[in-house]
């Protein structure tokens, strides 16, 4: 299973949750989507260094925010918690993340940031499971796919790509409507069992802090 991050200006995130994953999975084969406004070497300069393990690829993102607030200890605080915009920032990750991988016959999880893994579990039932589409559910029927973790096998799905990037609703409605609900093989769409919207099942936790990130990770004796 190929592992990509998108990333917006949190490389420690990305490295805290990169750690997480080798923790159990020690071969993982890990990408980081890292997205600029106006270079990557002008951007980037105050952040620390990505992992020698993590592959990165560059581009320019076509959507800029105006808030910029991207580590925060509250989640509310940050630049994309409840942002009118989530829609295209993510759907632009996903459709750059797909096309890089399109001829592949594989697992690809695509994750956010802040998403990291302190039992692995989550881990552990999407490589035991088999699927071209795996998503953990959210916080309604029409928006049922949570943002930050999604599986895809790019080469079964590649004609349902790419996805149209508005951001008239939020991310979780587009990627039910324009993704989840258009397999149909539905044997082959999972719905994982150890994420339920903000509900971790003890498996990592909802963040936006490289600080809380940090921390559960000490806790679980993986740093």
């Amino acid at each position: 299973m190929i592992i990509a991050f998108r990333n917006f200006l949190r490389n420690k995130m990305v490295n805290l949750s990169a750690l997480s994953i080798r923790h159990f999975i020690p071969d993982a084969e890990i990408y980081c989507f890292t997205f600029y406004k106006t270079s990557l070497e002008e951007d980037y300069s105050n952040q620390e260094k990505l992992l020698p393990f993590i592959k990165e690829v560059a581009f320019r993102t076509k959507y800029i925010g105006s808030r910029n607030i991207h580590d925060h200890i509250d989640p509310t605080k940050t630049s994309g918690y409840a942002n009118q915009d989530n829609a295209k920032y993510f759907t632009e990750g996903y459709n750059l993340i797909q096309d890089r991988f399109k001829n592949k016959d594989t697992k690809l999880l695509i994750l956010a940031e802040d998403h990291f893994f302190t039992t692995g579990a989550v881990l552990k039932e999407l490589i035991e499971n088999d699927w071209h589409v795996a998503y953990a559910s959210a916080f309604t029927k029409e928006a049922n796919a949570n943002a930050s973790i999604l599986g895809i096998n790019p080469a079964r799905v590649n004609h349902l790509f790419p996805l149209v990037e508005k951001s008239s609703r939020v991310v979780e409605a587009e990627i039910t409507e324009q993704l989840i609900r258009k397999i149909k093989n539905r044997s082959k769409v999972y719905q994982i069992k150890n994420r339920k919207w903000i509900d971790y099942c003890g498996d990592g936790l909802y963040t936006n802090s490289s600080e809380i990130i940090e921390q559960e990770m000490k806790k679980a004796g993986i740093l």
